[in-house]
């Protein structure tokens, strides 16, 4: 691949993360805010498309950067690798419950005084659009889009100056359609008029990002232990908690019964972080889960006997004469769990690796896993999803299937190795 290909795929891969389950909701936050700029100058739609492109292309920034920094190290790093740290997914969560509180309007977020005091409603400003902007970008990283995976992967093994660029075309790819909606008439047209109707998305929108925190939940229990929610759950009761108190003085004048309210907050997420978080040990467990079959035991129809990844597992599949797939996976990949469901585990799929005698693989990276890393930096990527298929007649070329997987596609490259 050429360095214009792979800035060309990223930018592509950028637009086509939009339709990620993990960046609608937050697009769907900055329509609605656009809407309630009602006919605004186009200078001002200007200023908040390009404030919500600018926290992109900054968080891309810091990321290429981080990247480089890790990669200088000496450290393996990918796409969406920072979701292995449990302080991360707390973080994450956090800030998924505040947004919410904020759009169920607990409390409210950059409203000038005066607008406050003369019932004004609240504005998206350029440093909410801008925090925005970040925020979409943090909660894209679990998704992979297609074209968007050889991209990354080109950029990983190449020279910092490629990595910066590949990432700000990524992060370009990403506002642009948002960014074109502010702009260009007929899309700005299409938008429905400021209504009642925006208060009811708002609140829709708020239980989308709870979903999100549902999800950031789960993958916490996965990484830590089921024990380890209970204490995720406290802190952020206490952290909602203080929100609201903070909502209910937000606009008093500052006296001893503001600070004492905000102290109590302040000490009550401090309490509950304590008693939930704080005497956890935040680091992943090693190895991998993976659920196989006991030997012996008769499969149900609906059931894979996934082999846990080993370094010679491959080689010695092929060495008997099977096929092999390998599934690069891990919990906190969308895509991932979205293809398994849909399409892996379904019953043609099944049925035909069964037939072909397929052994399947799974290879978990919800777990720091630096084999797991450096195997896919053999294949040209950076990150999860990546499917291969090893056929015995040519051992050394598998099939790189689509990070988007299809029943047909599968059963097709599956009988094609029997």
């Amino acid at each position: 691949m050429g360095f214009a290909e792979a800035i060309v795929l990223a930018f592509i891969g950028g637009i086509l993360l939009n339709l990620m389950p993990c960046v609608l909701p937050v697009l769907a936050v900055k329509v609605t805010a656009l809407a309630s700029m009602g006919d605004h100058s186009r200078g001002q739609r200007l200023r908040h498309g390009l404030g919500y492109a600018a926290g992109i292309i900054a968080s891309m920034l810091a990321l290429a950067a981080g990247v480089i920094g890790l990669k200088l190290a000496g450290e393996t790093v990918g796409w969406g690798f920072q979701f292995q740290q449990p302080l991360f997914v707390v973080a994450l969560a956090a800030v998924m419950v505040l947004f919410a509180l904020n759009l169920f309007s607990v409390f409210e977020i950059g409203v000038p005084k005066s607008a406050a005091r003369l019932g004004a409603p609240p504005q998206t400003g350029d440093r909410r659009s801008f925090f925005e902007g970040i925020l979409a970008v943090v909660l894209a990283t679990p998704c992979t889009a297609p074209f968007m995976g050889t991209a990354i992967g080109f950029a990983m093994a190449s020279h910092p100056m490629v990595i910066i660029s590949v990432f700000v075309a990524l992060g370009a790819g990403l506002a642009a359609p948002f960014v074109a909606v502010a702009l260009v008439p007929a899309f700005y047209k299409v938008i429905p008029k400021p209504g009642p109707w925006m208060g009811v998305m708002k609140r829709v929108l708020g239980f989308a990002l709870l979903l999100t925190a549902v999800w950031l939940i789960w993958l916490f229990g996965r990484l830590m232990g089921p024990d380890a929610v209970t204490g995720l759950l406290v802190f952020l009761v206490g952290l909602s908690f203080a929100a609201w108190i903070y909502g209910e003085v937000q606009y008093r004048p500052w006296d001893k019964t503001k600070a004492v309210a905000i102290g109590f907050a302040i000490a009550g997420v401090s309490v509950a972080g304590w008693l939930g978080i704080a005497d956890l040990e935040m680091e992943p467990p090693s190895g991998t889960e993976v659920a196989a079959a006991v030997d012996g035991e008769e499969l149900a129809d609906d059931e894979i006997a996934w082999s846990d990844w080993t370094p010679t597992i491959v080689d010695d599949t092929l060495a008997e004469g099977r096929p092999v797939f390998v599934n690069f996976t891990a919990d906190w990949c969308i895509n991932c769990k979205a293809n398994e469901r849909e399409v892996i585990a379904t019953p043609p799929v099944i049925a035909a690796a069964r037939e072909a005698d397929i052994e399947m693989v799974m290879a978990d990276l919800t777990h720091t896993e630096d084999e797991l890393v450096q195997e896919l930096e053999k294949y040209g990527r950076a990150g999860v999803p990546l499917y291969l298929l090893f056929s015995p007649d040519d051992p050394d070329e598998p099939e790189i299937l689509p990070q988007v997987l299809t029943r047909d596609r599968m059963v097709d490259s599956f009988e094609s190795v029997r």
